[in-house]
């Protein structure tokens, strides 16, 4: 039997899901460099704020006894929902939706590729994200 519009199979999935129609995310707005560079900026200050940074330091220091491989995977499992959850509100400013916040860091990503202070501070978030703090 075919599901029908409205009906959610066994697995919680409405009819479209089980038709395999994903759920579109909205593209997030397209940001200007000065954008892009002011909501790196606000990141980094999130970032270096005592409690913010102690909360991503505790998840690494929990995890620093695991093997590599296990220890990368528990590191990022634990720490992208707290650098996430840091990075809604100001994202939001320039319009970028939790639901698609990656690719608005993306984008911030693509743009610093071109300007060499920002592409510093991209490698400073990046490596917070990987369990390194200078």
């Amino acid at each position: 039997k075919s599901p029908t519009a409205g009906s959610v199979d066994s697995n919680g999935a409405g009819a479209g899901a089980a038709r395999g129609q994903a759920k579109a995310t909205a593209e997030p707005p397209q940001l200007t460099p000065e954008q892009a560079s002011n909501a790196l900026d606000e990141a980094l200050t999130i970032f270096e704020e005592s409690s913010n940074k102690k909360k991503l330091q505790d998840c690494i220091q929990a995890n620093s006894q695991l093997a590599d491989g296990e220890k990368q995977a528990k590191l990022t499992t634990c720490l992208m929902p707290k650098v996430l959850g840091m990075l809604t509100t100001p994202m939001a400013k320039y319009g970028v939706a939790p639901d698609n916040l990656m690719m608005g860091i993306m984008q911030i990503e693509s743009i610093a590729m071109t300007n060499p202070e920002m592409t510093k501070k991209v490698h400073k978030i990046m490596d917070a994200l990987k369990g390194k703090f200078d």
